[in-house]
C-alpha cells in the first residue's frame, strides 16, 4: 500500500541535508553561501498532505452532465430525481441553486469499456462468482438485466434480474428533505443458477469527475479526514479500499505494515488508519456545490472505495461497496494449504446509502461535518454536551505494574504505586492543573502484560484496595478515573489458545505478530467475542465503583468461526454494545466505531494524521467537528512522538484535550520488559513539558468547551480559522511568521480565541 508515513520526515530530511551540503561546497571555494531560512522547510511541511489547504477561488463550476432524456419522476421542495431507463441512470436536482449531479453521459465516455460504462451509469450495479470462482461485474443498463420498475409519489421500485446469471434483487430510491435513500430489501436477493452474488454498489459514480476538469475534491473518512483533490491523471498502483469498522480479522487478509526491507523489524512501520464512521463525500467547487454518502445499512459489510484519476479510469470517484459474500482460503489438508473460494452464505446484511446535498457556504468538508452531526443529533447519537463549567482536562495514563524477562523466572515490577500516582495527581493540582483524567493501566495481578483475562486481584507490590480507593477518590474530586481492562488481545500468558482465541474461515487461531525477534512476546491473540463480553462483566461486578477503559473494544469488529459457536460480524457488534449497558459503568475507549458512541464516556487516542497516502492531498479534522462539543476527546500520547509545536497546536485546531502516559520509576526500568518501545515516561521528566503544553492549549480550550464546530476555513496556508457555536472563534498559525486574521494578529506558532 502506498503510503506518506514515512515520506515527509524523509523529504525534510533530505531537503536540509542537500542545503547543508551546498554551504559546504561554497565554503571549501571561499564564496559565503548561508543556508535557506529555517521557513523554507516550515513551508515544506505545511505544504504536504499533513495540512489542509486554502481553497482556490474559482468561477461557478457548470456541472458535467445535463438532463437530455432524462425524465422527472420524483420531487420535494429541495431535489428533484430524473430517470433515464435505457441506461437505468439517474440525475438530482438541487432546486435551491440548480446544479445537476449524476453519473456519466448517456454516451459512453472516452476511456471506459462497456464494463465500466455500465458501472459507471447503472443505478446498481453487483460483483458476482461465476460457476469457476472468477469475480465478475454486472450493471442494470447490461443488455442481459431485466428491470421493471415501479412508481409511486415518494419512490422508486425495482425490480431487477440479471437473468443471465440467474441473480435477482429489489432496489429502492426515495427523496427524503436533502436527502436521496437507496436500499436493497435483503430478503429480495434471489440465486437460481450456479453465480452467487458477492458485492453491491449504489450509483458509485455519483459526482465522478474526469481528471481535474473542475475544481473540488472527495472526502474520505482516513483518519480524521483526508481530500483528494482533482488532478490530471497519474499511474497510480492502488486505490482507497477501506472496510467500515475495519477488517474483518476471521476473513480479510489482515494488513500488516511490512516491507522495509532493512535489518530493523516491520514492525515499526505505522499502522494505517482504519473507518470508524461510515461517510465519504464531494464537492464540486467548494462553497458550491457538494454531497456526502452515509453508509445507514450493513455497514459492517461494506467498504468506502476512492478512486483517484488514472487508476484504471481518468476519473476521479468514490462510493461505498456492500459485501454480501467474501473469498477465504479453505484448507485441503493438515499443513494449512488451501484453496480460495467464496462463502457458501451471505452475509447478514441489509444495503442501504443516504446522499445528502449541500449548497452554498455548507458545501465543503465542514458543511458536511456539521450536517452529519445534527443527523446523528436528531437520532440521539449525540444527545449529552460536555461540561462547559469544568476546565480543559488532562489526561495521564499512568502505567502501574509489568513482567520483566528474568535468567531463571520472571518478575512482575512495580513502575508506579498507588501513593505515587496520588503524589503526580497532587503536584499537577498544586501546578494549577485540577481537571485530570488518569486512567490507571497494569493494576492487576502479573502486571499489564501477564494479568489474565477478566483477572480483578490487584498487584499487591502497588498498594492495597483501599489505597487504590483513595486514587480514584482524589483524582475523582474535580477529574476522572478510569482503571484500564484488555479484554480484547492478549499475549500467551493472558490467554487460553485453544478455550479463550477467536477462531478464523480457515479454521486458524486469529494472531497478531510483530516481526522484532528482541520483543518479550511477538504475538497477540484475538479474544472470542463472547469471552471477551463475559470479561467486561466480571471486571465490572467484582470491581464496582470504578470507572473502565477499554482499549480496543468497540474499536476492533471481527467475526468468529470456533466450531459449534460461531459470531458474525453483526452478531459482534450488538454484543460490544449490549455489554456495555450491562457492565453498568463509565466506559472510555480507544477511537471508538459509531456504533458504540451512544455508550462511550470518553475518546482516547483520536487520530491527528491521515494515512498519507500518495493520492491524498489534505488532512482535514471531520471527524473532530462531528464530535465537538460532546465527547471529552484526548489526542494520541504527547509524548510518543507528537512534541513538535506544531503538533500540540494541532489539538486546539481539532478542539482535542492533551494526553500523556508517565510512570514513576526511570526510564531504564523498561528494558526487558514488553513496554520497551516507549522509550521515555518517567514523571519527572515530562513534568515542565506537560505544564507547558497545558498552559498552551488550554486558554483557547477552555473557551470552546461545550460548543460545537460550525466551520473550519483554512484562510492561507498555515492559518487555520475555526468558528464554534456561540460566538466563539479560534485561530491556528503555523507560520513562523505572525499572520493577520479578521483584522487580528494571530502570533508565530501560536493560537488565539475570541
Amino acid at each position: 500500500m502506498l503510503r506518506r508515513n514515512k515520506k515527509g520526515p524523509v523529504l525534510l530530511a533530505l531537503l536540509l541535508a542537500l542545503a547543508l551540503c551546498v554551504s559546504v561546497f561554497a565554503a571549501g571555494t571561499g564564496k559565503q553561501s548561508a543556508p535557506p531560512p529555517v521557513s523554507q522547510a516550515a513551508d515544506i511541511e505545511l505544504n504536504s498532505v499533513r495540512y489542509a489547504k486554502p481553497e482556490t477561488e474559482t468561477e461557478r463550476v457548470v456541472s458535467p452532465v445535463t438532463l437530455d432524456g432524462y425524465e422527472r419522476k420524483l420531487e420535494n421542495g429541495t431535489l428533484s430525481l430524473w430517470f433515464h431507463e435505457e441506461t437505468a441512470s439517474l440525475r438530482i436536482t438541487d432546486k435551491r441553486s440548480g446544479y445537476v449531479w449524476g453519473c456519466v453521459g448517456t454516451e459512453q465516455p472516452k476511456g471506459l469499456n462497456k464494463s465500466w460504462y455500465s458501472l459507471a451509469s447503472s443505478l446498481l450495479s453487483i460483483e458476482y462468482y461465476d460457476e469457476k470462482n472468477a469475480e465478475k461485474r454486472a450493471g442494470m443498463m447490461d443488455e442481459e438485466t431485466d428491470c421493471s420498475y415501479g412508481w409511486t409519489s415518494e419512490e422508486l421500485t425495482a425490480h431487477v434480474s440479471f437473468s443471465e446469471i440467474g441473480i435477482s434483487l429489489t432496489v429502492r430510491v426515495r427523496l427524503d428533505n436533502e436527502s436521496i435513500l437507496l436500499s436493497v430489501d435483503p430478503d429480495s436477493v434471489r440465486e437460481s443458477g450456479d453465480a452467487k452474488i458477492k458485492s453491491v454498489y449504489f450509483l458509485p459514480f455519483l459526482g465522478a469527475v474526469r481528471e481535474n476538469t473542475l475544481l473540488g475534491y472527495m472526502l474520505i473518512p482516513d483518519g480524521p479526514g483526508a481530500l483528494i483533490r482533482y488532478s490530471p491523471s497519474v499511474g497510480y498502483t492502488s486505490v482507497y479500499n477501506k472496510r467500515i469498522y475495519g477488517p474483518d480479522m476471521s476473513i480479510d487478509a489482515l494488513s500488516v505494515p511490512s516491507g522495509l526491507q532493512a535489518s530493523r523489524g516491520d514492525d515499526y512501520l505505522v499502522a494505517e488508519p482504519q473507518i470508524t464512521l461510515p461517510v465519504f463525500g464531494v464537492v464540486h467547487g467548494a462553497y458550491q456545490n457538494a454531497f456526502y454518502g452515509e453508509v445507514t445499512g450493513g455497514a459492517e459489510y461494506a467498504s468506502i472505495q476512492a478512486y483517484a484519476a488514472g487508476m484504471i479510469t481518468d476519473f476521479n470517484w468514490v462510493t461505498a461497496r456492500f459485501d454480501l459474500r467474501q473469498s477465504y482460503l479453505k484448507p485441503t489438508n493438515g499443513a494449512g494449504d488451501g484453496v480460495y473460494v467464496p462463502q457458501e452464505e451471505q452475509n447478514n446484511a441489509a444495503p442501504a446509502v443516504r446522499y445528502t446535498f449541500l449548497t452554498g457556504d455548507d458545501a465543503d468538508y465542514s458543511g458536511m461535518a456539521v450536517a452529519y452531526r445534527t443527523e446523528l443529533e436528531k437520532r440521539g447519537i449525540l444527545d449529552t454536551p460536555v461540561n462547559a463549567a469544568a476546565e480543559t482536562p488532562l489526561s495521564l495514563t499512568v502505567v502501574g505494574a509489568e513482567i520483566r524477562d528474568g535468567f531463571l523466572w520472571d518478575t512482575v515490577e512495580p513502575l508506579t504505586t498507588f501513593g505515587q500516582a496520588a503524589e503526580m495527581a497532587e503536584d499537577l493540582r498544586d501546578a494549577g492543573i485540577n481537571n485530570i483524567t488518569m486512567v490507571y493501566s497494569g493494576w492487576q495481578r502479573g502486571g499489564l502484560s501477564k494479568a489474565k483475562m477478566g483477572e480483578t486481584a490487584i498487584q499487591r507490590s502497588l498498594g492495597s484496595l483501599r489505597e487504590l480507593q483513595d486514587l480514584r477518590d482524589f483524582v475523582s474530586q474535580a477529574g476522572s478515573f478510569y482503571l484500564e481492562d484488555r479484554i480484547v488481545t492478549g499475549n500467551d500468558p493472558q490467554v487460553s489458545r485453544r478455550g479463550q482465541t477467536a477462531v478464523n474461515r480457515s479454521k486458524a487461531y486469529i494472531r497478531f505478530t510483530r516481526n522484532d525477534p528482541a520483543l518479550m512476546y511477538k504475538d497477540r491473540w484475538l479474544v472470542k467475542p463472547g469471552i471477551a463480553a463475559q470479561a467486561l462483566v466480571t471486571v465490572s461486578q467484582k470491581m464496582p465503583g470504578f470507572s473502565r477503559f477499554l482499549p480496543e473494544y468497540g474499536q476492533f469488529l471481527y467475526s468468529d468461526y470456533t466450531r459449534n459457536s460461531e459470531t458474525t460480524r453483526s452478531a459482534n457488534m450488538t454484543l460490544q454494545t449490549e455489554t456495555v449497558s450491562e457492565a453498568g459503568t463509565r466506559i472510555a475507549l480507544t477511537n471508538p466505531n459509531l456504533y458504540m458512541w451512544p455508550h462511550t464516556d470518553r475518546i482516547f487516542d483520536v487520530p491527528v494524521t491521515s494515512g498519507q497516502y500518495l493520492y491524498t492531498t489534505d488532512t482535514v479534522p471531520f471527524l473532530p467537528i462531528v464530535f465537538s462539543g460532546y465527547f471529552e476527546a484526548y489526542a494520541p500520547n504527547i509524548n510518543q512522538g507528537f512534541t513538535a509545536q506544531n503538533s500540540v497546536l494541532r489539538l486546539v485546531e481539532y478542539g482535542l484535550n492533551p494526553a500523556f502516559i508517565v510512570m514513576g520509576a526511570d526510564n531504564q526500568a523498561l528494558a526487558d520488559t514488553p513496554l520497551i518501545d516507549l522509550f521515555s515516561i518517567h514523571y519527572p521528566d515530562w513534568r515542565e513539558r506537560i505544564l507547558t503544553v497545558y498552559d498552551t492549549v488550554s486558554v483557547p480550550l477552555n473557551k470552546i468547551r461545550g460548543r460545537s464546530i460550525v466551520n473550519h476555513r483554512v484562510l492561507e496556508e498555515g492559518l487555520v480559522r475555526v468558528r464554534y457555536s456561540g460566538g466563539v472563534t479560534v485561530y491556528v498559525n503555523y507560520n513562523n511568521t505572525d499572520r493577520i486574521a479578521d483584522g487580528l494578529t494571530v502570533p508565530a506558532k501560536g493560537a488565539l480565541a475570541v
